[in-house]
């Protein structure tokens, strides 16, 4: 549901779902032949997006707490 509503593209939801399996930032660096800065963004970009998509449906997804 989230992935719909925050239109993620095809790496932002690689690192979402690495990220649910505890793959490292340097592997998920290494399988998308990207650097480590790279993959922070783009979880700091998830972040931004799960706050902006929470606000609009706080029904359907609970605050972030981290």
């Amino acid at each position: 549901m989230f992935i719909e509503k925050a239109m993620l593209n095809e790496e932002e939801i690689y690192i979402l779902q690495s990220r649910c399996k505890n793959i490292t930032i340097s592997s998920q660096a290494m399988h998308l032949h990207c650097s480590e800065s790279r993959v922070n963004r783009i979880i700091a970009n998830l972040k931004k997006k799960y706050d902006a998509v929470q606000k609009e449906y706080p029904e359907d997804f609970p605050i972030r707490t981290s």
